[in-house]
């Protein structure tokens, strides 16, 4: 009878217990998805130990199957040889494991560590090539300068960079008082 009134209390306090509804962020943007995470952050080293890139996301959402991942509201920050180089910041970026492309959709905003500054609403990022490519309407930022256009073609850090289209160019700002 000892071990008996024990043994009812254990089952009597598991079969109270409820399991508690953890809410799937799935349901809010994407379907299917092998892992979820909010609050996402990410760092790569090289073999040396040495930073080459940061991503946070306030959102992620990884698709094993797929080989994709795709995060919302990411700020990915690049270093080379542990140094600085550039940010960018976007609403939604795609990442294909399989062929290493982002697409990156909606806010786009790339600042180099010389303050050149490229907006865009679509972007891809070949992250072999170290280029950054879009055929729609961007604007450059630079020095002064703000050149916009459709079609951009640059690397990753916007040392280098063509405006295929150029659409207008503003040096300073038209609208403050001389």
């Amino acid at each position: 009878m000892k071990v008996a009134v024990p043994f009812l209390a254990i089952v009597l306090l598991c079969v109270s217990c409820k399991k508690p509804q953890v809410p799937r962020i799935e349901d809010e943007e994407e379907f299917g998805s092998t892992i979820t995470f909010r609050n996402f952050i990410r760092r790569a080293f090289n073999s040396d130990g040495v930073l080459q890139w940061e991503l946070d996301a306030q959102k992620a959402y990884v698709f094993i199957k797929e080989n994709k991942t795709i995060v919302y509201e990411l700020e990915l920050k690049q270093y080379e040889n542990g140094a600085y180089k550039s940010t960018i910041t976007a609403k939604k970026g795609v990442m294909d494991h399989s062929i290493k492309k982002v697409h990156l959709q909606g806010n786009i905003v790339v600042i180099s560590v010389e303050k050149r500054t490229l907006k865009a609403e679509e972007l891809f990022y070949d992250l072999e090539e170290e280029k950054l490519v879009s055929d729609g309407e961007v604007a450059i930022l630079s020095e002064g300068l703000t050149i916009h256009g459709k079609g951009f073609r640059a690397d990753k850090n916007l040392k280098k960079y063509t405006i295929i289209k150029p659409t207008g160019i503003t040096k300073g700002n038209p609208l403050k008082e001389k």
